[in-house]
């Protein structure tokens, strides 16, 4: 298996070799040093090799950590949801007692 016209590959988490298609499942062992580098596949080919490293940050808004309330509205699905911060909880049921 030739990758067509030997193009550069992104495969997610393994280097694959654009030559002959082979993966190296230790990819993360190499040691990258922030530099492209040059690799020999079995096929008897090299190419150069390089990481990439993707981080996702997330910010999630909080009235109790505010030190304010909640303002929960009825959702369709029977859950409550803070028009402020988005928290979601189930809504308590309230049940009649026949006595």
């Amino acid at each position: 298996m030739i990758t067509e016209k030997y193009e550069s590959t992104f495969e997610g988490k393994d280097l694959k070799c654009p030559y002959c298609g082979e993966f190296y499942s230790d990819s993360w062992e190499i040691d990258f040093n922030d530099d492209a580098i040059e690799i020999e596949c079995d096929c008897g080919k090299k190419f150069y090799g390089s990481e990439s490293i993707i981080r996702n940050y997330k910010a999630e808004a909080d009235c109790e950590l505010n030190k304010e309330n909640h303002n929960f509205v009825d959702t369709l699905n029977g859950c409550e949801k803070c028009s402020i911060c988005g928290r979601i909880e189930v809504k308590k049921l309230k049940q009649k007692i026949n006595g």
